[in-house]
């Protein structure tokens, strides 16, 4: 879970998971991350400065991913969620956290056995894949 290098700066531990905001790009191509951490007293703002060769690597990207729990209470613009082993209100959380557009991914594969195809064959329009 943590970071597998360190990049150049203070070395602020970075765990998988932290929410961060790019603050700042310099002139070296680095950039500026800064996130928050719980403490006992509450919270701490944290920043750290991530070098280009890190990045090149792999080691930081962009990326929005969260659990459906973690979500409550937050609004943003599109919701993108998987639907396979969510339970009700688990998904109406999820699905009512956009302010333009959510999209509900429901692989076939997951809900359709090989009994259910061979009875119905190949799903020829997209139509015919909603009604399944």
């Amino acid at each position: 879970d943590y970071r597998g290098k360190r990049s150049r700066g203070e070395n602020e531990d970075v765990l998988n998971g932290y929410r961060g905001i790019v603050r700042a790009v310099d002139a070296e191509r680095r950039v500026l991350v800064e996130w928050r951490e719980k403490t006992a007293d509450g919270h701490r703002d944290v920043a750290e400065w991530v070098d280009a060769d890190y990045i090149a690597q792999g080691g930081l990207s962009l990326g929005y991913a969260i659990t459906g729990h973690k979500s409550q209470g937050l609004s943003v613009q599109e919701a993108l969620v998987y639907g396979p082993g969510a339970q009700a209100n688990a998904l109406y959380t999820m699905m009512s956290r956009d302010k333009k557009e959510s999209h509900l991914f429901l692989p076939l594969s997951v809900y359709e056995s090989d009994a259910d195809r061979a009875r119905g064959g190949a799903a020829l329009t997209e139509q015919e894949q909603l009604a399944r």
